[in-house]
């Protein structure tokens, strides 16, 4: 006796429906603050998130960078930070006071810094006499770097858990500010977010989308704005280095052949998150990947 040939997408559509939620909606805040980066770093292992990935270590020239902001607001007057050389193997800024005085602005040079790009090392030595605070805050500018370099700031955090998001497969959705859209399957990120919320300092606000015609052609929409967007910049890419006339390095190959294959396994994804054929986009990942061989064979 033989099985009734049933179509497989007939199979697909009844496994959807007997799964209504498709996934959430999901966004987040950051307390304004900076935190210790082992404090940090510890609350990640605990929550179970070090397998989305860990923080990357501040660099040795973000640290001095932030450690110039924050020499910049120690003292109670205006102060300025301006870069005034960027040589091969070192950078120097000078750290300026601001001053008005009968409608004039007046500007005087308190120190010079400078940074050896190879060693790291800070240098400083006053340009003009120093108020004590002054005086004060810049024998301390190397304290401000170290802490720099261990520190996460607001920014460093919202950062991690965007990369967090994006390695989840998440969707940005068009004209929704930070909202983005998670799959059912990659649920596990959300929960251990929201349990451990305190311990991170981050709020999460999640709305559960269950699978009907209306969402699924919302969080289309979204997909096609942002492919339509990377296929049109990796476009414009392959036609600049056309106009080089130059044959394209391995390296350049090898990043034009990587972005097209992130594009086509993102949609054929959410195609089967949908349920639904994305034509459009199909054909948008057609073209591109036309122009992208046409380049590598020169």
């Amino acid at each position: 006796m033989s099985l009734p040939n049933v179509p497989a997408n007939n199979f697909l559509q009844e496994l959807l429906a007997s799964h209504p939620q498709i996934g959430q909606l999901a966004w987040f805040t950051v307390t304004d603050q900076s935190v210790n980066q082992h404090q940090w770093i510890q609350a990640i292992i605990q929550a179970g998130l070090a397998s989305y990935g860990m923080p990357t270590a501040i660099t040795d020239k973000t640290a001095y960078l932030r450690g110039l902001h924050t020499l910049q607001h120690t003292v109670p007057q205006h102060t300025l930070i301006r870069r005034v050389e960027h040589a091969k193997d070192h950078t120097t800024h000078h750290w300026i006071e601001e001053s008005v005085s009968q409608g004039q602005v007046h500007f005087r040079p308190l120190a010079a810094i400078e940074r050896h790009h190879a060693t790291g090392q800070v240098l400083s030595h006053a340009l003009d006499t120093l108020h004590e605070e002054e005086d004060h805050a810049l024998a301390h500018l190397s304290e401000f770097i170290q802490q720099a370099a261990t520190t996460f700031t607001p920014s460093d955090r919202r950062r991690q858990i965007r990369q967090w998001f994006a390695r989840a497969g998440a969707l940005q959705m068009s004209h929704a500010g930070p909202v983005q859209f998670i799959a059912d399957a990659a649920s596990g990120l959300i929960s251990a977010l929201t349990q451990a919320q305190s311990d991170l300092g981050i709020h999460v606000w999640t709305v559960p989308l269950t699978r009907t015609d209306d969402v699924v052609r919302t969080l289309s929409d979204s997909l096609d704005t942002e492919v339509t967007k990377k296929t049109t910049a990796l476009l414009r890419k392959v036609q600049t280095l056309q106009e080089t006339g130059k044959d394209l390095t391995p390296h350049q190959q090898t990043a034009l052949l990587q972005q097209m294959q992130d594009l086509d396994q993102r949609v054929q994804h959410y195609t089967e998150i949908f349920g639904t054929q994305l034509d459009n986009l199909t054909t948008q990942i057609t073209v591109a990947k036309r122009a992208v061989r046409q380049s590598l064979l020169g």
